[in-house]
C-alpha cells in the first residue's frame, strides 16, 4: 500500500530529475549561451583628406628701408605678431633698415585637391621660400 508521503516524495524527485535532465539538454544550454546576432554592416562615408601647405623663409631678407625709427618699430612689431625675426639697422639719413626671416612653418593654405598644392608649393619655391605640404 502506497503512503501518501512516499507518492507526494516520489513525484517530488520525479520533478526534479526532469528539471535536471532539462537544464542539461542541449538546446537549453544553447539557448541561455546565445549571443545576439551581429549587426549589419552599415556603409559609412570616407574622410575627407586635405592637404596643407606650409612655408618658412630662414635667409634675412631686406623688407623696408623707413624714413624713421618709430615707423620701422611699428613695422618690426607687426612682423614679429604674423611670426617673423626682425632686425633693424641704422642706415645714412636717419632712415632704418628693416630686415626679417621666417624660421618657424607657418601655414599658407588648405587645399582639398593635391595639384593645386603643389602648384602652390613651386610659387612659394619660385619666391625663395622653403615650402612643404603635410597630409592630413
Amino acid at each position: 500500500m502506497l503512503r501518501p508521503y512516499r507518492l507526494l516524495r516520489a513525484g517530488l524527485t520525479l520533478i526534479l530529475l526532469l528539471g535536471l535532465l532539462d537544464v542539461a539538454s542541449p538546446d537549453a544550454s544553447a539557448q541561455k549561451k546565445s549571443t545576439p546576432p551581429p549587426r549589419p554592416h552599415v556603409q559609412r562615408a570616407g574622410r575627407a583628406h586635405y592637404s596643407v601647405v606650409q612655408a618658412r623663409n630662414p635667409h634675412w631678407q631686406p623688407i623696408l628701408v623707413a624714413p624713421d625709427h618709430p615707423s620701422a618699430h611699428v613695422l618690426k612689431v607687426r612682423l614679429e605678431r604674423r611670426g617673423f625675426q626682425v632686425r633693424l639697422r641704422s642706415a645714412p639719413g636717419g632712415q632704418m633698415l628693416v630686415s626679417a626671416r621666417m624660421m618657424h612653418w607657418h601655414a599658407v593654405g588648405i587645399y582639398i585637391q593635391p595639384v593645386v598644392a603643389n602648384q602652390v608649393v613651386a610659387m612659394l619655391h619660385y619666391r625663395g621660400m622653403q615650402a612643404r605640404i603635410r597630409r592630413v
